[in-house]
């Protein structure tokens, strides 16, 4: 079994402490985001464990646990760094900071279990492709020997995000000349560009079609799996694995996120407990 922590919210960033509570304790409850009265006991022990895979924005809260994590368990992680700034990323931090806390963690567990995210990418009036081929080019370089694989993906249009002045779809043309930018400069440091549910005409530039938690992966580091599919998204090529965070808990404030509600008295309603058995969640007997 593989868990996810999280596609739902940062855990490294901001509930690390909590996480390694129910680490300690053995299992953690996990409600149903769809069917909101169907809660899940997913058992954490090692032994039912085989990998646990973060996903993050800022893994240095994480940083302190992971010697102690990779006694009992194997660990991915996928950070995401991307060029925006505080109207687009309110709460991230600096880039240099992030990278520096992604080469610490690459020489304790490896680089070939650290992933770069460069997602989403937005193109727009100040985000151009020369931007955003610079840009990349800074971080990548900088991560050069620490990672063997960037993962990115184009801006997604959610629904509550369409409003937003600047959001657009990124057309065709566009994201070829993102990957015809980018793809060189990605090589030239050693890494591979991937993206997941690659459209044809981006497969004819050469862009590896991949899950972000893929079979190649898992083998390649030698880190047992449940070989089934994951059924994240339509066309999804990760293989399955649990997520156990919680949707409206993470503090980031990222315009695009598809993970938060807009609606921020609901948030502020989630109570953080570092104790409770489920993250920002009571739990009725």
């Amino acid at each position: 079994m593989i868990i996810s922590a999280s596609r739902r919210t940062d855990i490294p960033a901001f509930h690390s402490e909590w996480f390694m509570g129910r680490v300690r304790e053995g299992y953690v409850m996990v409600r149903n985001p769809v069917a909101h009265d169907v809660v899940y006991r997913i058992d954490l022990r090692p032994q039912n464990v085989d990998c646990l895979s973060f996903i993050t924005k800022d893994p240095r809260p994480m940083e302190r646990y992971i010697d102690e994590l990779m006694r009992s368990y194997y660990l991915l992680f996928q950070v995401t760094i991307t060029p925006y700034g505080k109207d687009i990323e309110p709460n991230v931090p600096d880039v240099n900071v992030i990278i520096d806390s992604f080469i610490r963690i690459s020489k304790m567990i490896g680089k070939g279990r650290m992933l770069w995210r460069y997602d989403p990418v937005i193109i727009d009036d100040e985000h151009d492709i020369v931007y955003h081929m610079n840009s990349f080019k800074h971080i990548s370089d900088r991560l050069k020997g620490y990672t063997s694989r960037c993962i990115f993906s184009f801006l997604s249009m959610y629904d509550r995000i369409a409003h937003l002045e600047g959001m657009r779809p990124v057309p065709s043309n566009e994201r070829i000349s993102f990957i015809k930018a980018v793809k060189d400069i990605a090589i030239d440091n050693g890494m591979e560009l991937t993206s997941c549910c690659v459209e044809p005409e981006l497969k004819e530039l050469g862009l590896m079609n991949r899950g972000c938690i893929d079979r190649r992966l898992l083998i390649e580091q030698n880190i047992p799996f449940d070989d089934g599919m994951s059924n994240n998204r339509d066309g999804c090529l990760c293989v399955r694995n649990i997520d156990i965070g919680t949707y409206d808990t993470c503090m980031h404030d990222c315009i695009y996120c598809y993970a938060n509600s807009p609606n921020r008295i609901k948030r502020s309603s989630k109570g953080y407990d570092v104790g409770s058995e489920s993250l920002c969640d009571v739990l009725k007997d």
